[in-house]
């Protein structure tokens, strides 16, 4: 299964999930869940919005790819949970492109759980990566990797985190590397 489009906007409201038109963000996650089990969510170029209590990933790859030559816009997720397990994947990738410049991923949660599973982002040859921006009260990383790295000699993207708590544990890792 999977959801490919432009530009991508999720949304919880009670216990089901709505893909609405691009719009804003707001500070507080929606009521309700979103899980994405064995698919993959795609958006080309353009970012996306993930809203809601509880977002979680298994076996499941969401990813943004940029195939132009300007920057894509950002991947946000606004939730009290957003539990990444068993082998998925958040991504933001440039594609062809030799000056592709990947989106960034901005992570407005309240707790990260990274269980068998990454988070990353990785430029082209001469394009930049994203920033990987994560705010939350707790990170729990567990075999677990996030990492923002490019092809060519340009920058990797920055990796923020903030905090009250950060648990890196049994070979996690949080590496930005050119």
């Amino acid at each position: 299964a999977g959801i490919r489009t432009g530009g991508l906007v999720l949304s919880a409201v009670g216990s089901s999930a709505a893909l609405v038109p691009v719009g804003g963000v707001s500070d507080r996650p929606l009521p309700g869940s979103v899980t994405v089990a064995d698919s993959v969510v795609a958006t080309r170029g353009r970012g996306g919005i993930v809203s809601a209590d509880r977002v979680v990933l298994s076996r499941s790859l969401f990813s943004i790819r940029n195939e132009g030559e300007v920057t894509s816009e950002p991947l946000v997720i606004s939730a009290n949970l957003l539990r990444l397990e068993e082998f998925s994947d958040l991504t933001s990738q440039a594609g062809v492109s030799r000056t592709a410049t990947t989106g960034d991923i901005l992570l407005r949660v309240a707790r990260l759980e990274l269980l068998n599973s990454d988070i990353f982002s990785t430029g082209s040859e001469e394009g930049r990566a994203g920033i990987i921006d994560i705010s939350s009260d707790t990170v729990l990383l567990e075999r677990a990797s996030i990492v923002s790295n490019t092809a060519g000699e340009n920058e990797g993207g920055d990796i923020r985190i903030t905090a009250h708590r950060v648990d890196i544990l049994a070979g996690s890792d949080i590496q930005t590397e050119a």
